[in-house]
């Protein structure tokens, strides 16, 4: 049994040390241990000034957790570095093994020293020189660069997009007005919405905040529904949800559900858009979530939604796009259920309405229009509207500023940063898809056709580089529209802004710099 031990020992690495007299006055015995011999192995790959700070960190632990051993001087590093420390305690010699070993003394050290070994391993494999495993005798890996094919991988063929999609936009006009686009795509759910016409832009003539009021009563109670938890139900069955958005020229109701339950998602739609009740426990709801997103506007850290608003005032001083989206506090009291009516019988008219759908057919949802929003008399009455403004909109530019302590907004114990947020804008146009470029032009173009335009015009001859830079230097010479929020008191005037973008190199005066 003892041979069996001692060459099982020597199989696994174990090598025999001499006692130390120094560290058996305190209980602790040299013998086989293995991790001592992995500890001295690894030890052997590091370089001198690394062995020097194993060594060092190895006595440092040994003085930390347990007080009463003196660390000894370390000599000089050998051909291998520092001598290692091998301990072991009884319990670590074989099992199979007949020697007992040396016993230890009553000093409880030994386990320690254990504890020690092991943060020794731990320090070999932090410091260690890098190595890589290979699981091959061929030598090393072979360098391929990814810009070059893998040898003996077939060469991939990738599909090819020709910039045409595949399904065709359709659009039908009713005989009260209504358009009907949609666009088939693959799936089994669609989404249908109806966009109106309307939006703060047309506020003018009325309070200011009544489209932000229709957001927040979108799908209340209606003629069919007796509330909205009806109508969540209604759609719950089809997998469908809902919402509705409002923009400054543009009100959007749209659901999302299973392509099989069209019908009632569009009998949905219409009941939500031409037949609300407006109740008055509804409107007062609406009152609290109003107030609720004006606090929470003000004081969000992101100030990108407020600056937003005051960049559309700056470009457009009280004029269509340029009025507010968010309804102001003074006129959340004074909306109620007859200047909803009054807005919506003026607004909400079949003409100035595009019902669009992606995912479905196109005589399917002509056919539930006709059912659903043809002939059907609205909440508010069939009365002509004579209100409609018909205003363009009129680029004014300028400033707008609001002086406020940014460094109260603090989520945490460190203090926010007291910022000043800059939005600069120019006169331009933007491309709307779908809905609403029918609802805007009464027809849909692809991307791919404006890009054939494109290709056709600069084949001509139509758009030279110097059309280009015209428009460009047109842009840039008319006044910009600034908003400011936050400390001003290093913003620079708007005159300096201005000639900094009619400047060659966009470069403020040179005795002024946007930022001090």
């Amino acid at each position: 049994t003892s041979d069996v031990g001692t060459r099982r020992k020597a199989h696994l690495g174990y090598r025999e040390a001499p006692r130390s007299p120094y560290l058996a006055a305190h209980g602790v015995h040299l013998g086989t241990c293995k991790a001592a011999t992995r500890l001295h192995s690894h030890a052997k790959g590091l370089g001198c000034s690394l062995r020097r700070r194993l060594a060092e960190r190895t006595c440092s632990h040994l003085s930390l957790l347990f007080p009463t051993l003196p660390v000894p001087n370390q000599p000089p590093c050998g051909p291998f570095g520092p001598p290692v420390i091998q301990a072991q305690v009884p319990t670590l010699y074989e099992v199979g093994s007949c020697n007992p070993g040396p016993t230890v003394s009553s000093d409880p050290s030994g386990p320690i020293i254990s504890v020690v070994l092991y943060l020794g391993r731990l320090l070999c494999f932090r410091f260690g020189a890098p190595a890589y495993r290979q699981f091959s005798s061929g030598g090393a890996y072979p360098s391929v660069p990814l810009s070059s094919p893998l040898p003996g991988v077939p060469k991939p063929v990738f599909a090819t997009v020709d910039g045409q999609e595949k399904f065709e936009t359709k659009v039908t006009t009713l005989e009260n007005g209504l358009r009907v686009a949609s666009q088939n795509k693959f799936g089994q759910f669609c989404t249908v919405g109806i966009l109106i016409n309307s939006g703060s832009r047309y506020e003018a003539k009325y309070l200011s905040g009544i489209a932000h009021f229709l957001e927040k009563l979108a799908f209340s109670s209606t003629d069919r529904f007796g509330s909205k938890d009806e109508i969540l139900l209604t759609l719950e069955k089809h997998g469908g949800i809902c919402d509705c958005q409002t923009s400054r020229d543009t009100t959007m109701y749209a659901v999302s559900a299973d392509s099989k339950g069209l019908d009632t998602v569009v009998g949905l739609l219409a009941d939500a858009v031409l037949h609300p009740r407006l109740t008055d426990e509804e409107i007062e709801l609406a009152r609290m979530a109003v107030r609720f997103e004006l606090e929470d506007l003000s004081m969000r850290p992101d100030p990108e939604p407020l600056l937003t608003e005051m960049i559309h005032e700056a470009a457009y001083r009280e004029n269509t796009v340029g009025l507010h989206r968010f309804c102001p506090t003074e006129n959340i009291a004074k909306i109620d259920r007859s200047v909803l009516h009054s807005y919506l019988r003026n607004y909400y008219t079949p003409d100035r309405m595009v019902l669009a759908g992606v995912g479905v057919e196109h005589e399917r949802l002509v056919e539930c229009a006709r059912k659903y929003l043809l002939g059907t008399r609205p909440a508010w009455g069939s009365g002509a509207a004579v209100h409609v403004d018909g205003s363009v909109a009129q680029y004014t530019g300028g400033i707008v500023k609001l002086e406020r302590d940014m460094s109260s907004v603090s989520l945490g114990p460190t203090p926010f940063p007291e910022l000043t947020h800059i939005m600069i804008g120019l006169e331009s146009c933007s491309f709307l898809d779908v809905g609403r470029q029918v609802l805007a032009t009464r027809s849909r173009k692809l991307p791919h056709e404006l890009c054939a335009l494109i290709r056709e015009s600069r084949a001509r001859g139509d758009v030279k580089p110097e059309d280009v830079k015209r428009v460009a230097s047109a842009m840039l010479r008319r006044k910009p529209a600034v908003a400011a929020l936050g400390d001003l008191s290093d913003l620079p005037a708007y005159e300096h802004v201005q000639a900094a973008l009619a400047n060659k190199d966009g470069r403020l005066p040179r005795t002024y710099r946007l930022f001090r």
